[in-house]
C-alpha cells in the first residue's frame, strides 16, 4: 500500500477547500497545507482536517511555495491539488485502488486534469500532470508563475481525473510577476514566453502576444506540445479578424510535428465555412470526427473534448443545409445530439428538421426522445 502525503498552497480558499479536502481525506495518510496569507476562514478550515497548517511568506514565487509544501511531507508519495481542485466519486474510487495495489518501484503517476467546462458543463480542455510523486526523489517546482513539477524516472499514467471547480477569473496577477522579472534583470525562459503571451491574450493585448508567440517558435527549445498551441493560438487571432489564409496557414504548420488534430481541423474547417467555401469546410469537419478521443488522452496532449465529438458533427449540420444536403445536416445534428443533447443550438436544430419534415416530403433521420 501507498503512503500518501497531500500537499497544497492556499490562499483565502474559504469557499473551495472543504470540498478539495473532503474528496480525498480518506484517501490521503496526511495533509498538509501552507497557507500564503489568507483573510478569510481558509486557515481555520484547513485546521479541521490537519494540524499541519503552515504560514508562508508570499514572494511571487508558486515553485518556491509548492517546494516548501512538499518538505513537510513525511509519507512515501506526495499528491498535490489546487484548492478548487476535487476527486469525483469514480475517480476517487481509482486512486483507492491504486493506493492499494500500487508497486512501490513508480516514480510518479500522472493523472488527466478535467481544467474547464462550458456552460452546459461539457468537458472542454482537459491535460496530463505528474501529481503523485516519490517524496525521496526530491522534484523540484519550476517557474515562478505557471509552474510546473520537473520529474524523471519511472512514469506511469493513470486514468485518474482530478477534476478543476474553479471559475475562470484572470488577474494581472501573473502578468505583473512577469514583468518583474523582466525588471529585474532576468530572462525569461522559453517555457515563460510562451504563458506570458498566453496572460497577455486574455487581457486582450493580441497584437503584443502574437509577437511574443512568434518569437517564441524562433528560439528552437520549446517542447512539441507548446509549439503546437502557439501556433494554434496565433491562427485563432488570424481567424478573429478574418484573416482567413493566415489562420490556415498557421494551423498547417502544425502537420509538420504530428497527424492534424480534431481542434486544428475544427479550426481550418471555420476559416472556410467563414468565406461560405461549404465543401472545403466539409472537408476538415469530417476529418475532425474521424480522431480517437480516448486515445488522444491517453497521452500528454492538450484536449478539447468538444472539436472530437458534438462540435464538428454540429457544423457538418449547418455545412451540408448550406448545400442542400437537408438529410445529411440531419444526421449530424443528430449525431450531435448524442455527445452534447443538452445544447440550445442543437435542440432548435432538432426542431426545425421535425418542422420541415413533412414540408420537403421526406422522411428526416430524426431520432424521437
Amino acid at each position: 500500500m501507498l503512503r500518501i502525503s497531500l500537499c497544497m498552497i492556499v490562499k483565502n480558499e474559504g469557499s473551495n477547500l472543504n470540498a478539495c479536502l473532503n474528496s480525498v481525506k480518506e484517501l490521503v495518510d496526511e495533509i498538509v497545507i501552507v497557507d500564503t496569507g489568507s483573510t478569510d476562514d481558509t486557515k481555520e478550515i484547513a485546521l479541521k482536517y490537519t494540524d499541519k497548517v503552515y504560514e508562508y511568506e508570499w514572494n511571487d514565487d508558486f515553485s518556491k511555495a509548492r517546494n516548501y509544501s512538499f518538505t513537510k511531507a513525511t509519507m512515501q508519495y506526495i499528491l498535490w491539488l489546487d484548492a478548487d481542485d476535487v476527486l469525483l466519486v469514480k475517480d476517487q474510487e481509482k486512486l483507492r485502488e491504486l493506493k492499494n495495489s500500487s508497486e512501490r518501484g513508480i516514480d510518479a503517476y500522472s493523472m488527466i486534469y478535467n481544467y474547464s467546462f462550458d456552460d452546459y458543463g461539457n468537458l472542454s480542455l482537459c491535460f496530463r500532470r505528474n501529481r503523485l510523486v516519490k517524496r525521496n526523489k526530491n522534484f523540484k517546482w519550476l517557474g515562478r508563475v505557471h509552474e510546473y513539477l520537473s520529474v524523471n524516472g519511472d512514469i506511469y499514467n493513470t486514468d485518474i481525473c482530478v477534476t478543476h471547480t474553479g471559475k475562470m477569473k484572470h488577474s494581472m496577477r501573473n502578468i505583473e510577476i512577469y514583468k518583474k522579472q523582466l525588471e529585474a534583470g532576468i530572462a525569461l525562459s522559453t517555457r515563460d514566453l510562451y504563458y506570458y503571451a498566453k496572460e497577455l491574450l486574455l487581457e486582450k493585448k493580441d497584437a503584443e502576444a502574437i509577437e511574443l508567440l512568434k518569437y517564441f517558435l524562433k528560439r528552437g527549445d520549446a517542447r512539441n506540445e507548446d509549439i503546437l498551441s502557439a501556433y494554434q493560438l496565433i491562427a485563432y487571432s488570424c481567424l478573429c479578424i478574418r484573416d482567413y489564409v493566415g489562420c490556415r496557414r498557421y494551423c498547417f504548420h502544425t502537420f509538420e510535428y504530428e497527424q492534424p488534430r480534431s481542434d486544428i481541423c475544427c479550426l481550418i474547417g471555420n476559416s472556410f465555412m467563414s468565406e461560405g467555401r461549404y465543401i472545403d469546410a466539409v472537408f476538415w469537419y469530417e476529418l475532425a470526427t474521424k480522431s480517437n478521443l480516448n486515445q488522444n488522452m491517453k497521452g500528454w496532449k492538450r484536449v478539447n473534448p468538444s472539436c472530437y465529438t458534438w462540435l464538428p458533427h454540429l457544423q457538418l449540420c449547418v455545412c451540408y443545409y448550406q448545400l442542400g444536403k437537408v438529410e445529411e445536416a440531419c444526421r449530424h445534428n443528430e449525431m450531435a445530439a448524442k455527445y452534447a443533447p443538452q445544447r440550445d443550438s442543437i435542440k432548435k436544430n432538432k426542431a426545425f428538421f421535425e418542422s420541415i419534415g413533412d414540408k420537403v416530403g421526406r422522411k428526416l433521420p430524426i431520432k424521437t426522445s
